[in-house]
């Protein structure tokens, strides 16, 4: 007698930098896999083992989620759709569930894919994860850079350091630098071949202290966004969200950014906002109001800088959004950020 084909079973996976949650309908226990290739291959072989076909929900977070997705896109009898954290927070909120912990959301993310519509996932283009790649090498490539710069003026300053050893390092530096310079140069030559995404960085480059570099790294980051996102949820997936830190009355810690987001984005918009800071415009105002002058500093400086850096953000994904260049009246309407610190 022939087997009756069933229904996909419905899976909801929890992700995070280095695992994974997965709640499986039907099974009472969340498995746990590694998020790494090797994760991802015992994962897939675990929802498709006997023939089983697989409905599969993950969250959007960060871009911990998107090797995952390709792989669970690319298998056969997986389907795969990856929600909106507002859609998955409000059904967490719905379901009045105090507890957030990693098994938790996995299970609530079953119930999601139970519940709710299921919209398929479509897989970036290729130009696209190209794109991504080649800046997440140019990033490494710049945070080496760094590290070298550092080891290099601590080997310089002490006079126990052979020669040797700071000769070796001005040349790591050198090769790092021409290394960078060959792959900016890559990078805006794809960005220039393929015009949605050469459009894209055009449109970011508007922003004053943006340049091209950084613009394109925005938007190879931008790519792979849920477009409906909306300015606080790019805040949050950048981690530039204020995080307070109080409990009763015994706990007043300083207010701080969560940093549980893309640190690549963080970075690379630190500088843009320091040379934005200090040029006149509305940035350089917004600063000026927040964390004022060295002679009258009402807040920390890097208070003010953040603010700089979470308003460029936001700006920036609002162009990316609208397909809009830099415009000041309508990217910083208030008269006190449109004067001129």
């Amino acid at each position: 007698m022939a087997r009756t084909q069933k229904g996909p079973t419905a899976v909801g996976i929890d992700v995070s930098l280095a695992e994974l949650h997965v709640a499986v309908e039907g099974v009472d226990d969340v498995l746990v896999f590694t998020n790494d290739a090797d994760g991802h291959r015992k994962l897939v072989h675990r929802l498709t083992k006997g023939g089983r076909r697989a409905r599969v929900v993950v969250e959007a977070t960060a871009s911990y989620h998107l090797d995952l997705a390709i792989r669970l896109s690319e298998a056969p009898r997986c389907e795969l759709m990856v929600a909106n954290p507002r859609s998955t927070h409000a059904f967490h909120m719905a379901r009045n569930l105090r507890a957030k912990t990693d098994k938790v959301d996995a299970r609530c993310l079953l119930e999601f894919v139970r519940s709710m519509e299921f919209v398929a996932w479509v897989p970036p283009g290729r130009p696209v994860l190209e794109f991504r790649a080649i800046s997440a090498y140019l990033e490494q490539l710049i945070k080496d850079q760094t590290r070298t710069k550092n080891q290099l003026h601590a080997a310089s300053s002490t006079s126990t350091a052979p020669t040797w050893v700071v000769d070796q390092l001005r040349a790591r530096l050198d090769a790092f630098e021409t290394a960078i310079e060959e792959t900016t140069a890559k990078m805006a030559e794809f960005a220039a071949a393929h015009p949605d995404i050469g459009e894209a960085v055009a449109r970011i480059d508007t922003i004053p202290g943006i340049g091209e570099l950084t613009a394109m790294r925005l938007v190879a980051q931008f790519l792979l966004l849920d477009p409906t996102m909306t300015s606080k949820q790019v805040t949050a997936w950048a981690g530039l969200d204020p995080r307070p830190r109080e409990s009763g009355t015994s706990i007043r810690g300083r207010r701080s950014i969560s940093k549980r987001g893309s640190a690549r984005t963080r970075a690379c918009l630190y500088m843009p906002a320091v040379a934005a800071s200090r040029m006149k415009g509305p940035f350089r105002a917004l600063y000026t109001r927040i964390s004022g002058t060295k002679e009258a500093r009402r807040k920390p400086g890097m208070v003010g800088m953040v603010a700089v850096m979470r308003k460029m953000l936001t700006i920036a994904w609002a162009l990316h959004r609208t397909r809009t260049t830099w415009c000041e009246e309508k990217a910083c309407p208030s008269k006190k950020l449109s004067e001129a610190a």
